[in-house]
């Protein structure tokens, strides 16, 4: 797992970071890596194709056992915080 997370520390996230977002992983089993999208990634119109064409690409390159990449659908809890405090009419500066 920590050689996954290094490949992403150092090869993929520098360049999400441009985009104010990175990617997680969250698991590896049976040639598959499991990702969670973060930041402005996790709601990006483009993420499959940053998946599909950039992530797939360095991880094949690098870790040829890894078949299929996943990516967790489960929503991002700072993007439910944020929903809650529109919602609540609070800015994103409120503190409550």
């Amino acid at each position: 797992m920590e050689k996954y997370k290094q490949l992403f520390a150092k090869k993929i996230n520098p360049l999400l970071y441009s985009h104010n977002g990175w990617a997680e992983v969250l698991d590896v089993k049976d040639g598959e890596l499991i990702l969670k999208m973060r930041g402005a990634c996790s709601s990006c119109l483009s993420v499959h194709s940053t998946v599909d064409h950039f992530i797939t690409n360095v991880v094949k390159e690098n870790c040829p056992e890894i078949e299929k990449i996943l990516l967790s659908d489960e929503p991002d809890p700072e993007l439910w915080d944020m929903a809650k405090k529109i919602l609540n009419h609070k800015t994103l500066d409120d503190k409550k």
